[in-house]
């Protein structure tokens, strides 16, 4: 899902939100590794800060700023998540204005 926020955002803030959503909930940082006999083993990932990558675009033209958004929102769509190794959760955020 998309959201566009109108305010002015502390990424600090937002940050520390995520990392304590992913520290609570151990569903979102458990991975499915192989085992020896084929099945998968449930492994629990360490609770470490949150990632959410930051791409500025407020200094582009309208007309670049809402293809390169566009272009962001229909990779992060089809990006499926690595069961192996990924959080099951993920953010970026994009700066507009």
């Amino acid at each position: 899902a998309a959201l566009k926020l109108t305010v002015t955002l502390n990424q600090d803030a937002l940050k520390q939100a995520f990392s304590a959503i992913v520290a609570r909930h151990e569903s979102l940082r458990t991975c499915f590794i192989g085992g020896d006999d084929g099945e998968p083993i449930q492994v629990l990932q360490e609770a470490d800060t949150f990632d959410i990558p930051f791409t500025d675009l407020s200094t582009l033209t309208i007309g670049i700023r809402e293809a390169e958004i566009a272009e962001v929102i229909a990779k992060e769509a089809v990006s499926a998540f690595d069961l192996s190794q990924d959080l099951m959760l993920r953010a970026r955020l994009l700066k507009v204005s």
